[in-house]
């Protein structure tokens, strides 16, 4: 029986085969493994600062695209020449917008809170007449819901089943 040339990859299969010092070879892994999980620092839950803030304005009677030509798009503008801002999420609906701005990882959050401030508040002659004083509220990592509950009923309506007792 005459055997095959072998290429790199059927060479090595068949050294580890047939070694004796595939089991230690294993075995040291497997107590390094142990050792790197053991000395490894963890935290059940790490304080990781990433300081975020919510920008609010109202533009009663304004329909959503008018909200975005003249809410959205200057804020947005004038937010993202902000030191430190990593992203702008913004959103326009009937009447109303809401920017959220996130800073990078590590910023200080009330040096951020005030750029946003004041760049917001010293660009406010940019924005409608009409257009509700610019509402900026911080937002921490503890203010995400851990769990939402949406309720439906085909024998109540949206208003019934959001009534309190």
């Amino acid at each position: 029986m005459t055997s095959k040339k072998q290429n790199v990859a059927g060479r090595l299969a068949e050294y580890f085969v047939t070694s004796k010092m595939t089991a230690l070879f294993v075995l040291s892994s497997i107590l390094i493994g142990l050792l790197a999980v053991a000395l490894t620092p963890r935290e059940e839950n790490p304080q990781i600062i990433v300081p975020a803030a919510e920008v609010q304005v109202a533009l009663p009677g304004a329909s959503a695209e008018e909200v975005e030509k003249l809410l959205v798009r200057p804020l947005e503008t004038d937010i993202k020449q902000i030191t430190g801002v990593d992203h702008v999420y913004a959103t326009a609906v009937n009447s109303g917008c809401g920017l959220m701005v996130q800073f990078k990882v590590g910023q200080d959050k009330e040096k951020s809170l005030v750029r946003l401030h004041d760049s917001v508040m010293g660009r406010r002659n940019l924005l409608p007449p009409e257009a509700s004083m610019p509402v900026i509220r911080s937002v921490d990592v503890d203010d995400v819901p851990v769990v939402t509950v949406t309720l439906t009923s085909e024998k109540y309506d949206d208003y019934a089943l959001n009534l309190t007792p």
